[in-house]
């Protein structure tokens, strides 16, 4: 049996045929693909969590069983001190944030820019940055 006397196919159905089975390959490629690196962030995310639930069930059970001193009440005052220092700053970040933003809208009310109106026969005219919105909406 030889391939030749079998069938008689073209080459361009050759080409054709092959291209469309590098497509779905391609595209099974990409597929594949998409799947793994979605189940490697699943896998990752599962190896996290379990290892911070594992790291507290061990601090429970150290605690229960005695094996490390710790005094609990302190640990949970030595928190809320850190929270309330933590508070305290964003709130001082905070104040000074509005500070910079009053001396930057005091600044921009005392800004003129200069203007040619034509009914002034060309003159310049000051208007304060205030007001530029409203000229503006007038003309």
């Amino acid at each position: 049996m030889s391939i030749n006397s079998e069938t008689n196919i073209s080459k361009g159905e050759l080409v054709a045929t092959l291209s469309e089975i590098d497509g779905k390959i391609n595209n099974l490629h990409i597929r594949s693909t998409t799947d793994f690196m979605q189940l490697n962030n699943h896998l990752k995310d599962y190896h996290t969590k379990t290892k911070l639930i594992s790291e507290n069930a061990f601090r429970i059970f150290e605690t229960i069983s005695g094996g490390k001193d710790m005094d609990l009440s302190a640990e949970l005052k030595s928190i809320l001190n850190k929270l309330e220092s933590y508070r305290t700053s964003i709130n001082n970040e905070n104040l000074k944030k509005i500070k910079v933003l009053k001396d930057i809208s005091l600044a921009s009310n005392q800004l003129n820019i200069t203007l040619k109106k034509p009914e002034t026969g060309f003159h310049n005219t000051q208007i304060p940055l205030s007001k530029l919105h409203a000229y503006l909406k007038l003309q």
